[in-house]
Parts: structure tokens; sequence; C-alpha cells
């Protein structure tokens, strides 16, 4: 019921989440709902684009001259990753994901692996048909064979230390990969990315997001290498909506 000027909100730290407890604060506030949430994410796009604009509050989502800078900048940027894709083959990383020779084959039968498991419904279903499944999770809350990420298990991979690991030092028959799909859904309306900033909005409250789920694609392209290298018959599968992914030029590595 108290209206406060935006830069008096901005100095009270509004634009960053708060657990404060104290009670002579009407305007702290405890977890966010979802609705607390997006508006906390207007105001944090509100200082960045103000921020950029200096003068001219709004910044490029009101101003078209400044948009078209970010789109030039954007589009440097992804010049630079479809070189980066395009000799990826030769990369430091994918490289050392197919040191891996000569594995037998006897542990490769009947058995799945399913990354970024969540619920761990393809698991289930491989399971009840005969299936030895492993499954792998980073979210504490799930029941995962392995709480690894994606770029941790990249890492066992890439310094030799997936052989110590008791779940993933192991050869499969199929894997199952659902990455993070959040940010590259269209049902989430432009708040991640849109066809001109494919690779996230630059300086914006949620480029950390896009751009993680990037480095996941990366990591995941990475990891299907070597375990295709321990099996060459194996049968991959990815599970993404219909979205912008299709589109960035990280979807070119499945090939």
């Amino acid at each position: 019921d108290k209206i406060v000027p935006y830069a008096k909100g901005i100095a009270r730290g509004w634009d960053k989440p708060s657990f404060s407890n104290k009670v002579d604060d009407p305007f702290s506030y405890g977890m966010l709902t979802e609705q607390e949430d997006n508006i906390l994410i207007g105001i944090k796009q509100m200082k960045q684009d103000q921020d950029m604009a200096m003068n001219c509050r709004g910044g490029p989502m009101f101003f078209p001259h400044l948009r078209e800078e970010e789109k030039k900048i954007s589009e440097k940027k992804l010049q630079g990753l479809r070189l980066q894709y395009d000799s990826w083959t030769s990369s430091i990383s994918y490289k050392a994901c197919l040191r891996c020779r000569n594995v037998t084959m006897e542990d490769a039968q009947m058995s799945s692996l399913e990354l970024c498991a969540g619920e761990e419904g393809m698991s289930q279903a491989l399971g009840m048909v005969g299936f030895n499944t492993t499954t792998l999770d980073n979210d504490l809350k799930r029941s995962a064979t392995s709480k690894l990420s994606l770029d941790e298990l990249e890492g066992r991979i890439t310094t030799g230390n997936i052989v110590h690991h008791p779940h993933m030092n192991k050869t499969f028959s199929v894997v199952w990969a659902a990455p993070e799909c959040r940010t590259w859904s269209k049902a989430q309306n432009g708040r991640y990315r849109n066809k001109d900033f494919i690779d996230g909005f630059r300086n914006r409250a949620l480029e950390a997001h896009a751009q993680q789920a990037r480095r996941d694609i990366e990591s995941l392209v990475n990891i299907l290498s070597y375990y295709r290298e321990r099996n060459p018959n194996l049968i991959i599968v990815i599970e993404n909506p219909v979205g912008y992914l299709r589109l960035h030029p990280v979807s070119g590595l499945f090939k």
C-alpha cells in the first residue's frame, strides 16, 4: 500500500532476492512466489536497461538504436561460436573424451544411462523390461544414482577420473539425455532468448541461465562422444522441446 520511488527501491536492494526476517521492514520477504520472482526479474532488467542507456531510461527494450547495437554484438559472438564449433572435434576437451580404447562390451548389454534424469521416468520404463539403469542429476532432491552436473561429469572424463567413479565408469547400450530445456523453450515467451538473441539477452538478469544451458549442450556432446567411443553401437536419444535449440549453432555439434 506504499509507493516507493524506483531509485529508492534499488538502493534498498529490491533487485536482489532477500531472505530477511526483519519484522520492522514491511517490504522484506522470505521465499519468493513465482509472481514475485517475475517482478524481481523485471526490476533487474529495468535496472540493467537503465544502466546501459545511461540518461535514457528503458534501455534496448525501448530504444531501437540500442537494440540494433545489441544485435550486432550478439551476431558477432555467434560468429565466434560457429567457428569454434566447426573445429570442435579438434578441441582439447573433445579429444580428451576419446581417449578410451578397446573397452570390452560385456557390460554394455541391456544397460542404460539417463542424463538429467529428473523423475527418472525413462529409467523406470527400461528397468521394467530388464535394463540395468543408471541415472544422473545434480538436483540433490532427486534420487539419481549420481549427483553430478553435466560439466562435472565431463570434467571427470577429460581428466581420466571417470575410472574411479563407481557408477559412471561403464559401457552402456542406451543413453537418454534430457538437458535443461527451460531457456530453449518457446513456452517461456522470450524470457531467456529469442530469434534475434538466440544466445540469450546480453547484460540481462537471466543471461547466465541461457549461457549455462549452452555450456550444458557443449558438455553433453563430449559426454555422448565418450560413451559412443566405448560402444560404437550405442543408442542415443536427446529429449528437448521444439524451440530455440535447433536455431542455435551449438545444435550443429549433434551431427
